[in-house]
């Protein structure tokens, strides 16, 4: 009976172990290359950053934003977001509107050494970013 106890404890730690493991995947700051297919220049500030306690922020391209996150497993979900009101032009707008568009449709993440990927519900690529 003690065996079997002893396994048992073993077996459910190591499966919280493996949660916390996914959760601390997503965390940092990721330099956002790529939103929709459409390529961000490098010199375009554009990031995430995932904080413990499920707060995300970070960068649009031309204003600050702000949200809450929470991550299950490979699935994560972004609560509605604020955002500075800076007047952008151009490319810059183009970027941010396209930003704007997709962080609520964002459902899944996967995380590949250096690089994060942000999924819609039906595995539309909407974000690719590099750990900044």
């Amino acid at each position: 009976m003690k065996t079997i106890l002893f396994i048992t404890s073993i077996f459910l730690f190591s499966c919280a172990t493996i949660k916390e493991a996914k959760n601390q995947n997503i965390l940092g700051k990721w330099k956002v290359t790529n939103i929709q297919n459409v390529e961000i220049p490098k010199e375009v500030d554009s990031h995430f950053n995932f904080q413990m306690e499920d707060k995300l922020g970070g960068n649009s391209s031309c204003n600050n934003y702000f949200a809450t996150y929470k991550v299950k497993g490979s699935e994560v979900m972004i609560s509605q977001s604020g955002s500075t009101k800076k007047l952008c032009f151009g490319k810059l707008n183009n970027y941010e509107f396209l930003f704007f568009q997709s962080l609520p449709l964002v459902h899944r993440f996967e995380t590949e050494r250096n690089h994060l990927t942000l999924f819609s519900k039906e595995g539309k690529v909407l974000f690719k970013a590099t750990r900044d």
